[in-house]
């Protein structure tokens, strides 16, 4: 494999890092202020919707957002 192959390797990979830290972080922000939003007036159905929504966007977006990292950090 040569150099020229390597470093473009090494950009795509920096690249997708990055798109993958973005769309993880917004999905961690989304899923904390999801999970920060308090109804004091609503029933218990919507309460137990803001969690779940808050689960699946923490679920997926903190791993998103780990990998990117680590893609960007690789040297």
């Amino acid at each position: 494999m040569s150099t020229e192959d390597k470093k473009g390797k090494r950009k795509r990979r920096k690249l997708w890092g990055w798109i993958s830290t973005i769309i993880g972080g917004l999905f961690t922000l989304v899923g904390g202020f999801s999970a920060l939003v308090c109804c004091d007036g609503c029933d218990l159905d919507l309460e137990s919707l803001f969690n779940a929504w808050a689960l699946i966007f923490m679920v997926g977006g903190i791993p998103l957002l780990l990998l990117g990292i680590n893609r960007i950090r690789k040297k």
